[in-house]
């Protein structure tokens, strides 16, 4: 009798290994997830940054990551499409120290995509003509094409309204 549940505990102690080291990587990649949304949300100085401009602004911040001969990761680079991205997010830097190792799986490099939409209502008042308009080419604008797909990994795009407005 021994003999017959020996197989069985061992295969109960293996899918419970497996679900562990599942739920561990999902957790991560909440926590990453988490990291980017209070970085560029949570941050209380682009509010002094952004200009007084009424307009939309988009951009997507770009970092690449590669496998070193020993298995670890490196962070290459982190780009940004427009300038306007740097000066709203002059920590940038930080971006490099998220655990990108969770997305990677057997890939030797990728580039994790992070869109941002800032749309800001100006002091004035004035905002933008066509909003849904300025909104969808915002997100058209976002995605690369350049042909090499699998190499991309985007995240939700990171979408907010800063008023200018002063209210009484």
């Amino acid at each position: 009798m021994a003999l017959e549940l020996r197989p069985t505990i061992t295969t109960l102690l293996l899918i419970w290994a497996l679900s562990g080291s599942t739920q561990s990587v999902s957790t991560v990649k909440q926590e990453v997830e988490k990291s980017i949304s209070d970085f560029f949300m949570g941050d209380k100085g682009i509010f002094e940054r952004v200009p007084d401009s009424g307009k939309v602004y988009r951009f997507f911040f770009q970092v690449d990551v590669s496998r070193t001969g020993n298995r670890r990761l490196s962070v290459t680079s982190i780009k940004a499409s427009d300038t306007i991205a740097y000066k709203l997010y002059p920590d940038s830097h930080f971006l490099k120290t998220l655990q990108w190792n969770v997305y990677m799986h057997k890939r030797k490099k990728a580039s994790f995509i992070i869109p941002v939409v800032l749309d800001v209502i100006s002091s004035k008042g004035k905002t933008h003509k066509n909003e849904r308009s300025d909104q969808l080419k915002a997100f058209r604008s976002l995605f690369k094409n350049d042909g090499n797909i699998e190499d991309y990994i985007y995240f939700r795009p990171v979408v907010f309204v800063i008023s200018k407005q002063m209210f009484d």
